[in-house]
C-alpha cells in the first residue's frame, strides 16, 4: 500500500545551546498517539535500555492497553521470543517497542505505523525499519524522530541523502579467526572437511585441528566430521563476534529463576552491582555479578530510576599497517589493544531524565585486539590552546568524526569506537582513534582510512550548519563550547596550513 515518510526533528528546549527535547521522550509521546487509537505500532529503539524505558511509559500511560504493548530485544529467552512473535501474528499484540532485532528474519504480520527513536545507523537499516509497516494494501507510516546526535541532526537537515542514497554494502573480513571459526563450523555442519580442504582462500588446517581438540569435530582418516549435538548457526551473530553470555538470575522468595542473558563485553556496562536491568518493563536491580561463572543476580524493585554507565578507554598501538600524510596530520591504518573499564553509573529518573545519583562500578576491564584509523595532529594546530582547551578540541573534532562515519560505511555508529590523546607515546602528538568494534575488525577502520579526508569535510559541514551559537550535543558535544575553535581546526586541517588565532 501507500507509504509515507516523516522525519520529526523535535523542538529546541535551548536554542543557545542546539539542546532539543529528548529523543525518547518524544517518541514516547507520539506513540502513545498511535497506540491510544488502536493502530498496530512498531517502535524501534537504538539500545537495549531505551526499548525498556519506552516499553515502560507506554505500560504506564496507556494502562488499558498495557497487554497489548510488549517489548522485543536481545537478552530476552527464546521462549519469551516465540511468544512475542505469535503475539504479534494473532493480533494480540497491537504494539510492540523493539531493537534492531524485530529489522530482519521475523514475521511480525501487518503493522501501520513504524516510529524510528534515531536514525539507525544506514540507509538500508532506515528502509528495513521502515519497512515493518505496511504489509497489506492499507496506508502506513515511518516517521524517522531525530536524536541530538550529529549524525541525526545532518539526516534532518539534509532528507534527500535518504531518497537519493543506495544502499551501503555490507563491510566483513573473513580472515578474522573469531568470524572464520564461526563460519568454518556452518559449513562442517553441511558437509565434512577434507584435510587439506581450503576454505574462502584460507589455510583452515590449524582451525580444523582445534576443533577437534574441542571435540566439535570428529577425525577419521582424512576427513572432519561434524560431531557437536547443537546447530552451529544458532551461535553466529550477524552484529558481533562477542565469546559467550551471561545469564540473569532473578532471586525471590519462591527461589531462583533464569529471566534472561546478556552478551560478555556488555555486562561491565549494564549489569554492574547495583544496576537497575529492566525487563519486559519490569525493574531489578542486580545484587550480585558472579563473573567467574557469568552469572547475574537481581531482584525485583520499583525504584524511580534507571542506571547508566560511564566508561575509560585507553588505547595502545601495536603494528601500523598503512600510512598516508596530508600536510597537518599523519594517517596510520593499525593494530590496536583497546582497554574499556566502566568506571561509574548515573541514576536518571523517570519521567525527568534528571540525575539524581551516582555510583561506583569496579569490574575487570575488557581488552579487545582490533584495527584502528589513526589521525595524529600537527603540534602547531594547538598552538595558542590551554590543555585543557586542547583536549576539548580533540574530544569535539573525535565526537564528530564517529558520528558521521555511518555517511560512508554501512554501520551503526555504536560499532565504532573513539579515543583521544593530547600526546600519544607513539606519534609523540596529539592522536585521534576511530577503531572497529569487534574483536579482530570486520573491515569498518579500513573503510576509514580510504574516506578520512571526506570524513574531515562532513564534520566541518556538520558544525558550520548547525544552529547552535557555539556549541551543542548535536555538534562539537555536550557541554564543550567550543564551535568557532573546532571549525578553526577542522579548516586547517583539510586546507593544510595554519594560521593562528588568539
Amino acid at each position: 500500500g501507500e507509504r509515507h515518510y516523516v522525519i520529526y526533528n523535535p523542538p529546541m528546549v535551548d536554542a543557545a545551546q542546539g539542546i532539543r527535547r529528548g529523543v525518547v521522550l518524544e517518541t514516547s509521546g507520539i506513540a502513545k498517539r498511535f497506540i491510544k487509537e488502536g493502530i498496530p505500532t512498531i517502535i524501534f529503539a537504538r539500545s537495549r535500555m531505551n526499548t525498556e524505558v519506552i516499553l515502560s511509559y507506554l505500560k504506564k500511560w496507556i494502562p488499558s492497553k498495557s497487554r497489548e504493548i510488549a517489548g522485543y530485544r536481545g537478552g530476552y529467552l527464546p521462549k519469551e521470543r516465540r511468544e512475542i512473535e505469535r503475539g504479534l501474528k494473532n493480533g494480540r499484540i497491537r504494539a510492540v517497542v523493539a531493537t534492531n532485532a524485530l529489522e530482519l528474519g521475523v514475521d511480525i504480520g501487518g503493522l501501520d505505523v513504524s516510529i524510528m527513536a534515531g536514525y539507525p545507523g544506514t540507509v538500508a537499516s532506515f528502509y528495513q525499519q521502515s519497512g515493518r509497516s505496511g504489509r497489506k494494501e492499507r496506508i502506513s507510516l515511518a516517521i524517522l524522530v531525530a536524536s541530538n546526535s550529529p549524525l541525526d541532526q545532518y539526516i534532518a537537515e539534509h532528507p534527500e541523502y535518504l531518497i537519493e542514497k543506495s544502499p551501503e554494502a555490507a563491510l566483513i573480513n573473513p580472515k578474522n579467526v573469531f568470524i572464520l571459526v564461526d563460519q568454518l563450523k556452518c559449513a562442517a555442519f553441511e558437509l565434512p572437511f577434507k584435510e587439506n580442504e581450503g576454505f574462502i582462500d584460507e589455510e583452515v588446517g590449524d582451525i580444523l585441528n582445534f576443533l577437534e581438540e574441542k571435540s566439535v569435530l570428529h577425525r577419521e582418516n582424512d576427513i572432519y566430521h561434524w560431531q557437536e549435538r547443537s546447530y552451529p548457526a544458532e551461535n553466529v551473530s550477524i552484529r558481533s563476534a562477542d565469546d559467550g553470555n551471561f545469564v540473569i538470575v532473578e532471586m525471590s522468595a519462591s527461589g531462583r529463576r533464569v529471566i534472561g542473558e546478556m552478551d560478555r563485553s556488555s555486562v561491565p556496562f549494564l549489569l554492574y552491582k547495583n544496576a537497575v536491568y529492566i525487563h519486559g518493563s519490569q525493574q531489578y536491580v542486580v545484587t550480585e555479578l558472579d563473573w567467574d561463572n557469568r552469572v547475574a543476580y537481581v531482584k525485583m524493585s520499583k525504584v524511580n530510576y534507571y542506571t547508566d554507565s560511564e566508561s575509560k578507554t585507553d588505547i595502545k598501538i601495536l603494528e601500523n599497517d598503512e600510512y598516508s600524510s596530508s600536510g597537518m596530520y599523519d594517517a596510520w591504518l593499525s593494530e590496536v589493544l583497546v582497554r574499556t573499564m566502566a568506571v561509574k553509573y548515573k541514576k536518571i529518573k523517570f519521567g525527568t531524565h534528571e540525575n539524581i545519583g551516582w555510583g561506583e562500578i569496579n569490574l575487570p576491564t575488557i581488552e579487545m585486539h582490533t584495527r584502528s584509523l589513526v589521525l595524529a595532529l600537527n603540534n602547531e594546530l594547538f598552538g595558542n590552546y590551554s590543555r585543557e582547551q586542547s583536549e576539548n578540541l580533540l574530544l569535539s573534532i573525535s565526537n564528530l568524526l564517529r558520528n558521521i562515519s555511518p555517511l560512508y560505511i554501512m554501520t551503526d555508529v555504536r560499532d565504532i569506537g573513539s579515543a583521544e590523546a593530547l600526546k600519544e607515546p607513539l606519534t609523540g602528538r596529539p592522536t585521534l582513534f576511530l577503531y572497529d568494534r569487534y574483536p579482530g575488525g570486520v573491515g569498518l577502520a579500513d573503510r576509514l582510512f580510504d574516506v578520512k579526508d571526506s570524513l574531515l569535510v562532513s564534520a566541518l559541514q556538520r558544525v558550520k550548519e548547525c544552529a547552535c551559537s557555539n556549541g551543542c550535543p548535536s555538534c562539537v558535544g555536550p557541554n564543550r563550547m567550543n564551535k568557532r575553535d573546532t571549525i578553526e581546526v577542522l579548516e586547517h586541517l583539510i586546507k593544510g596550513n595554519v594560521k593562528l588565532v588568539n
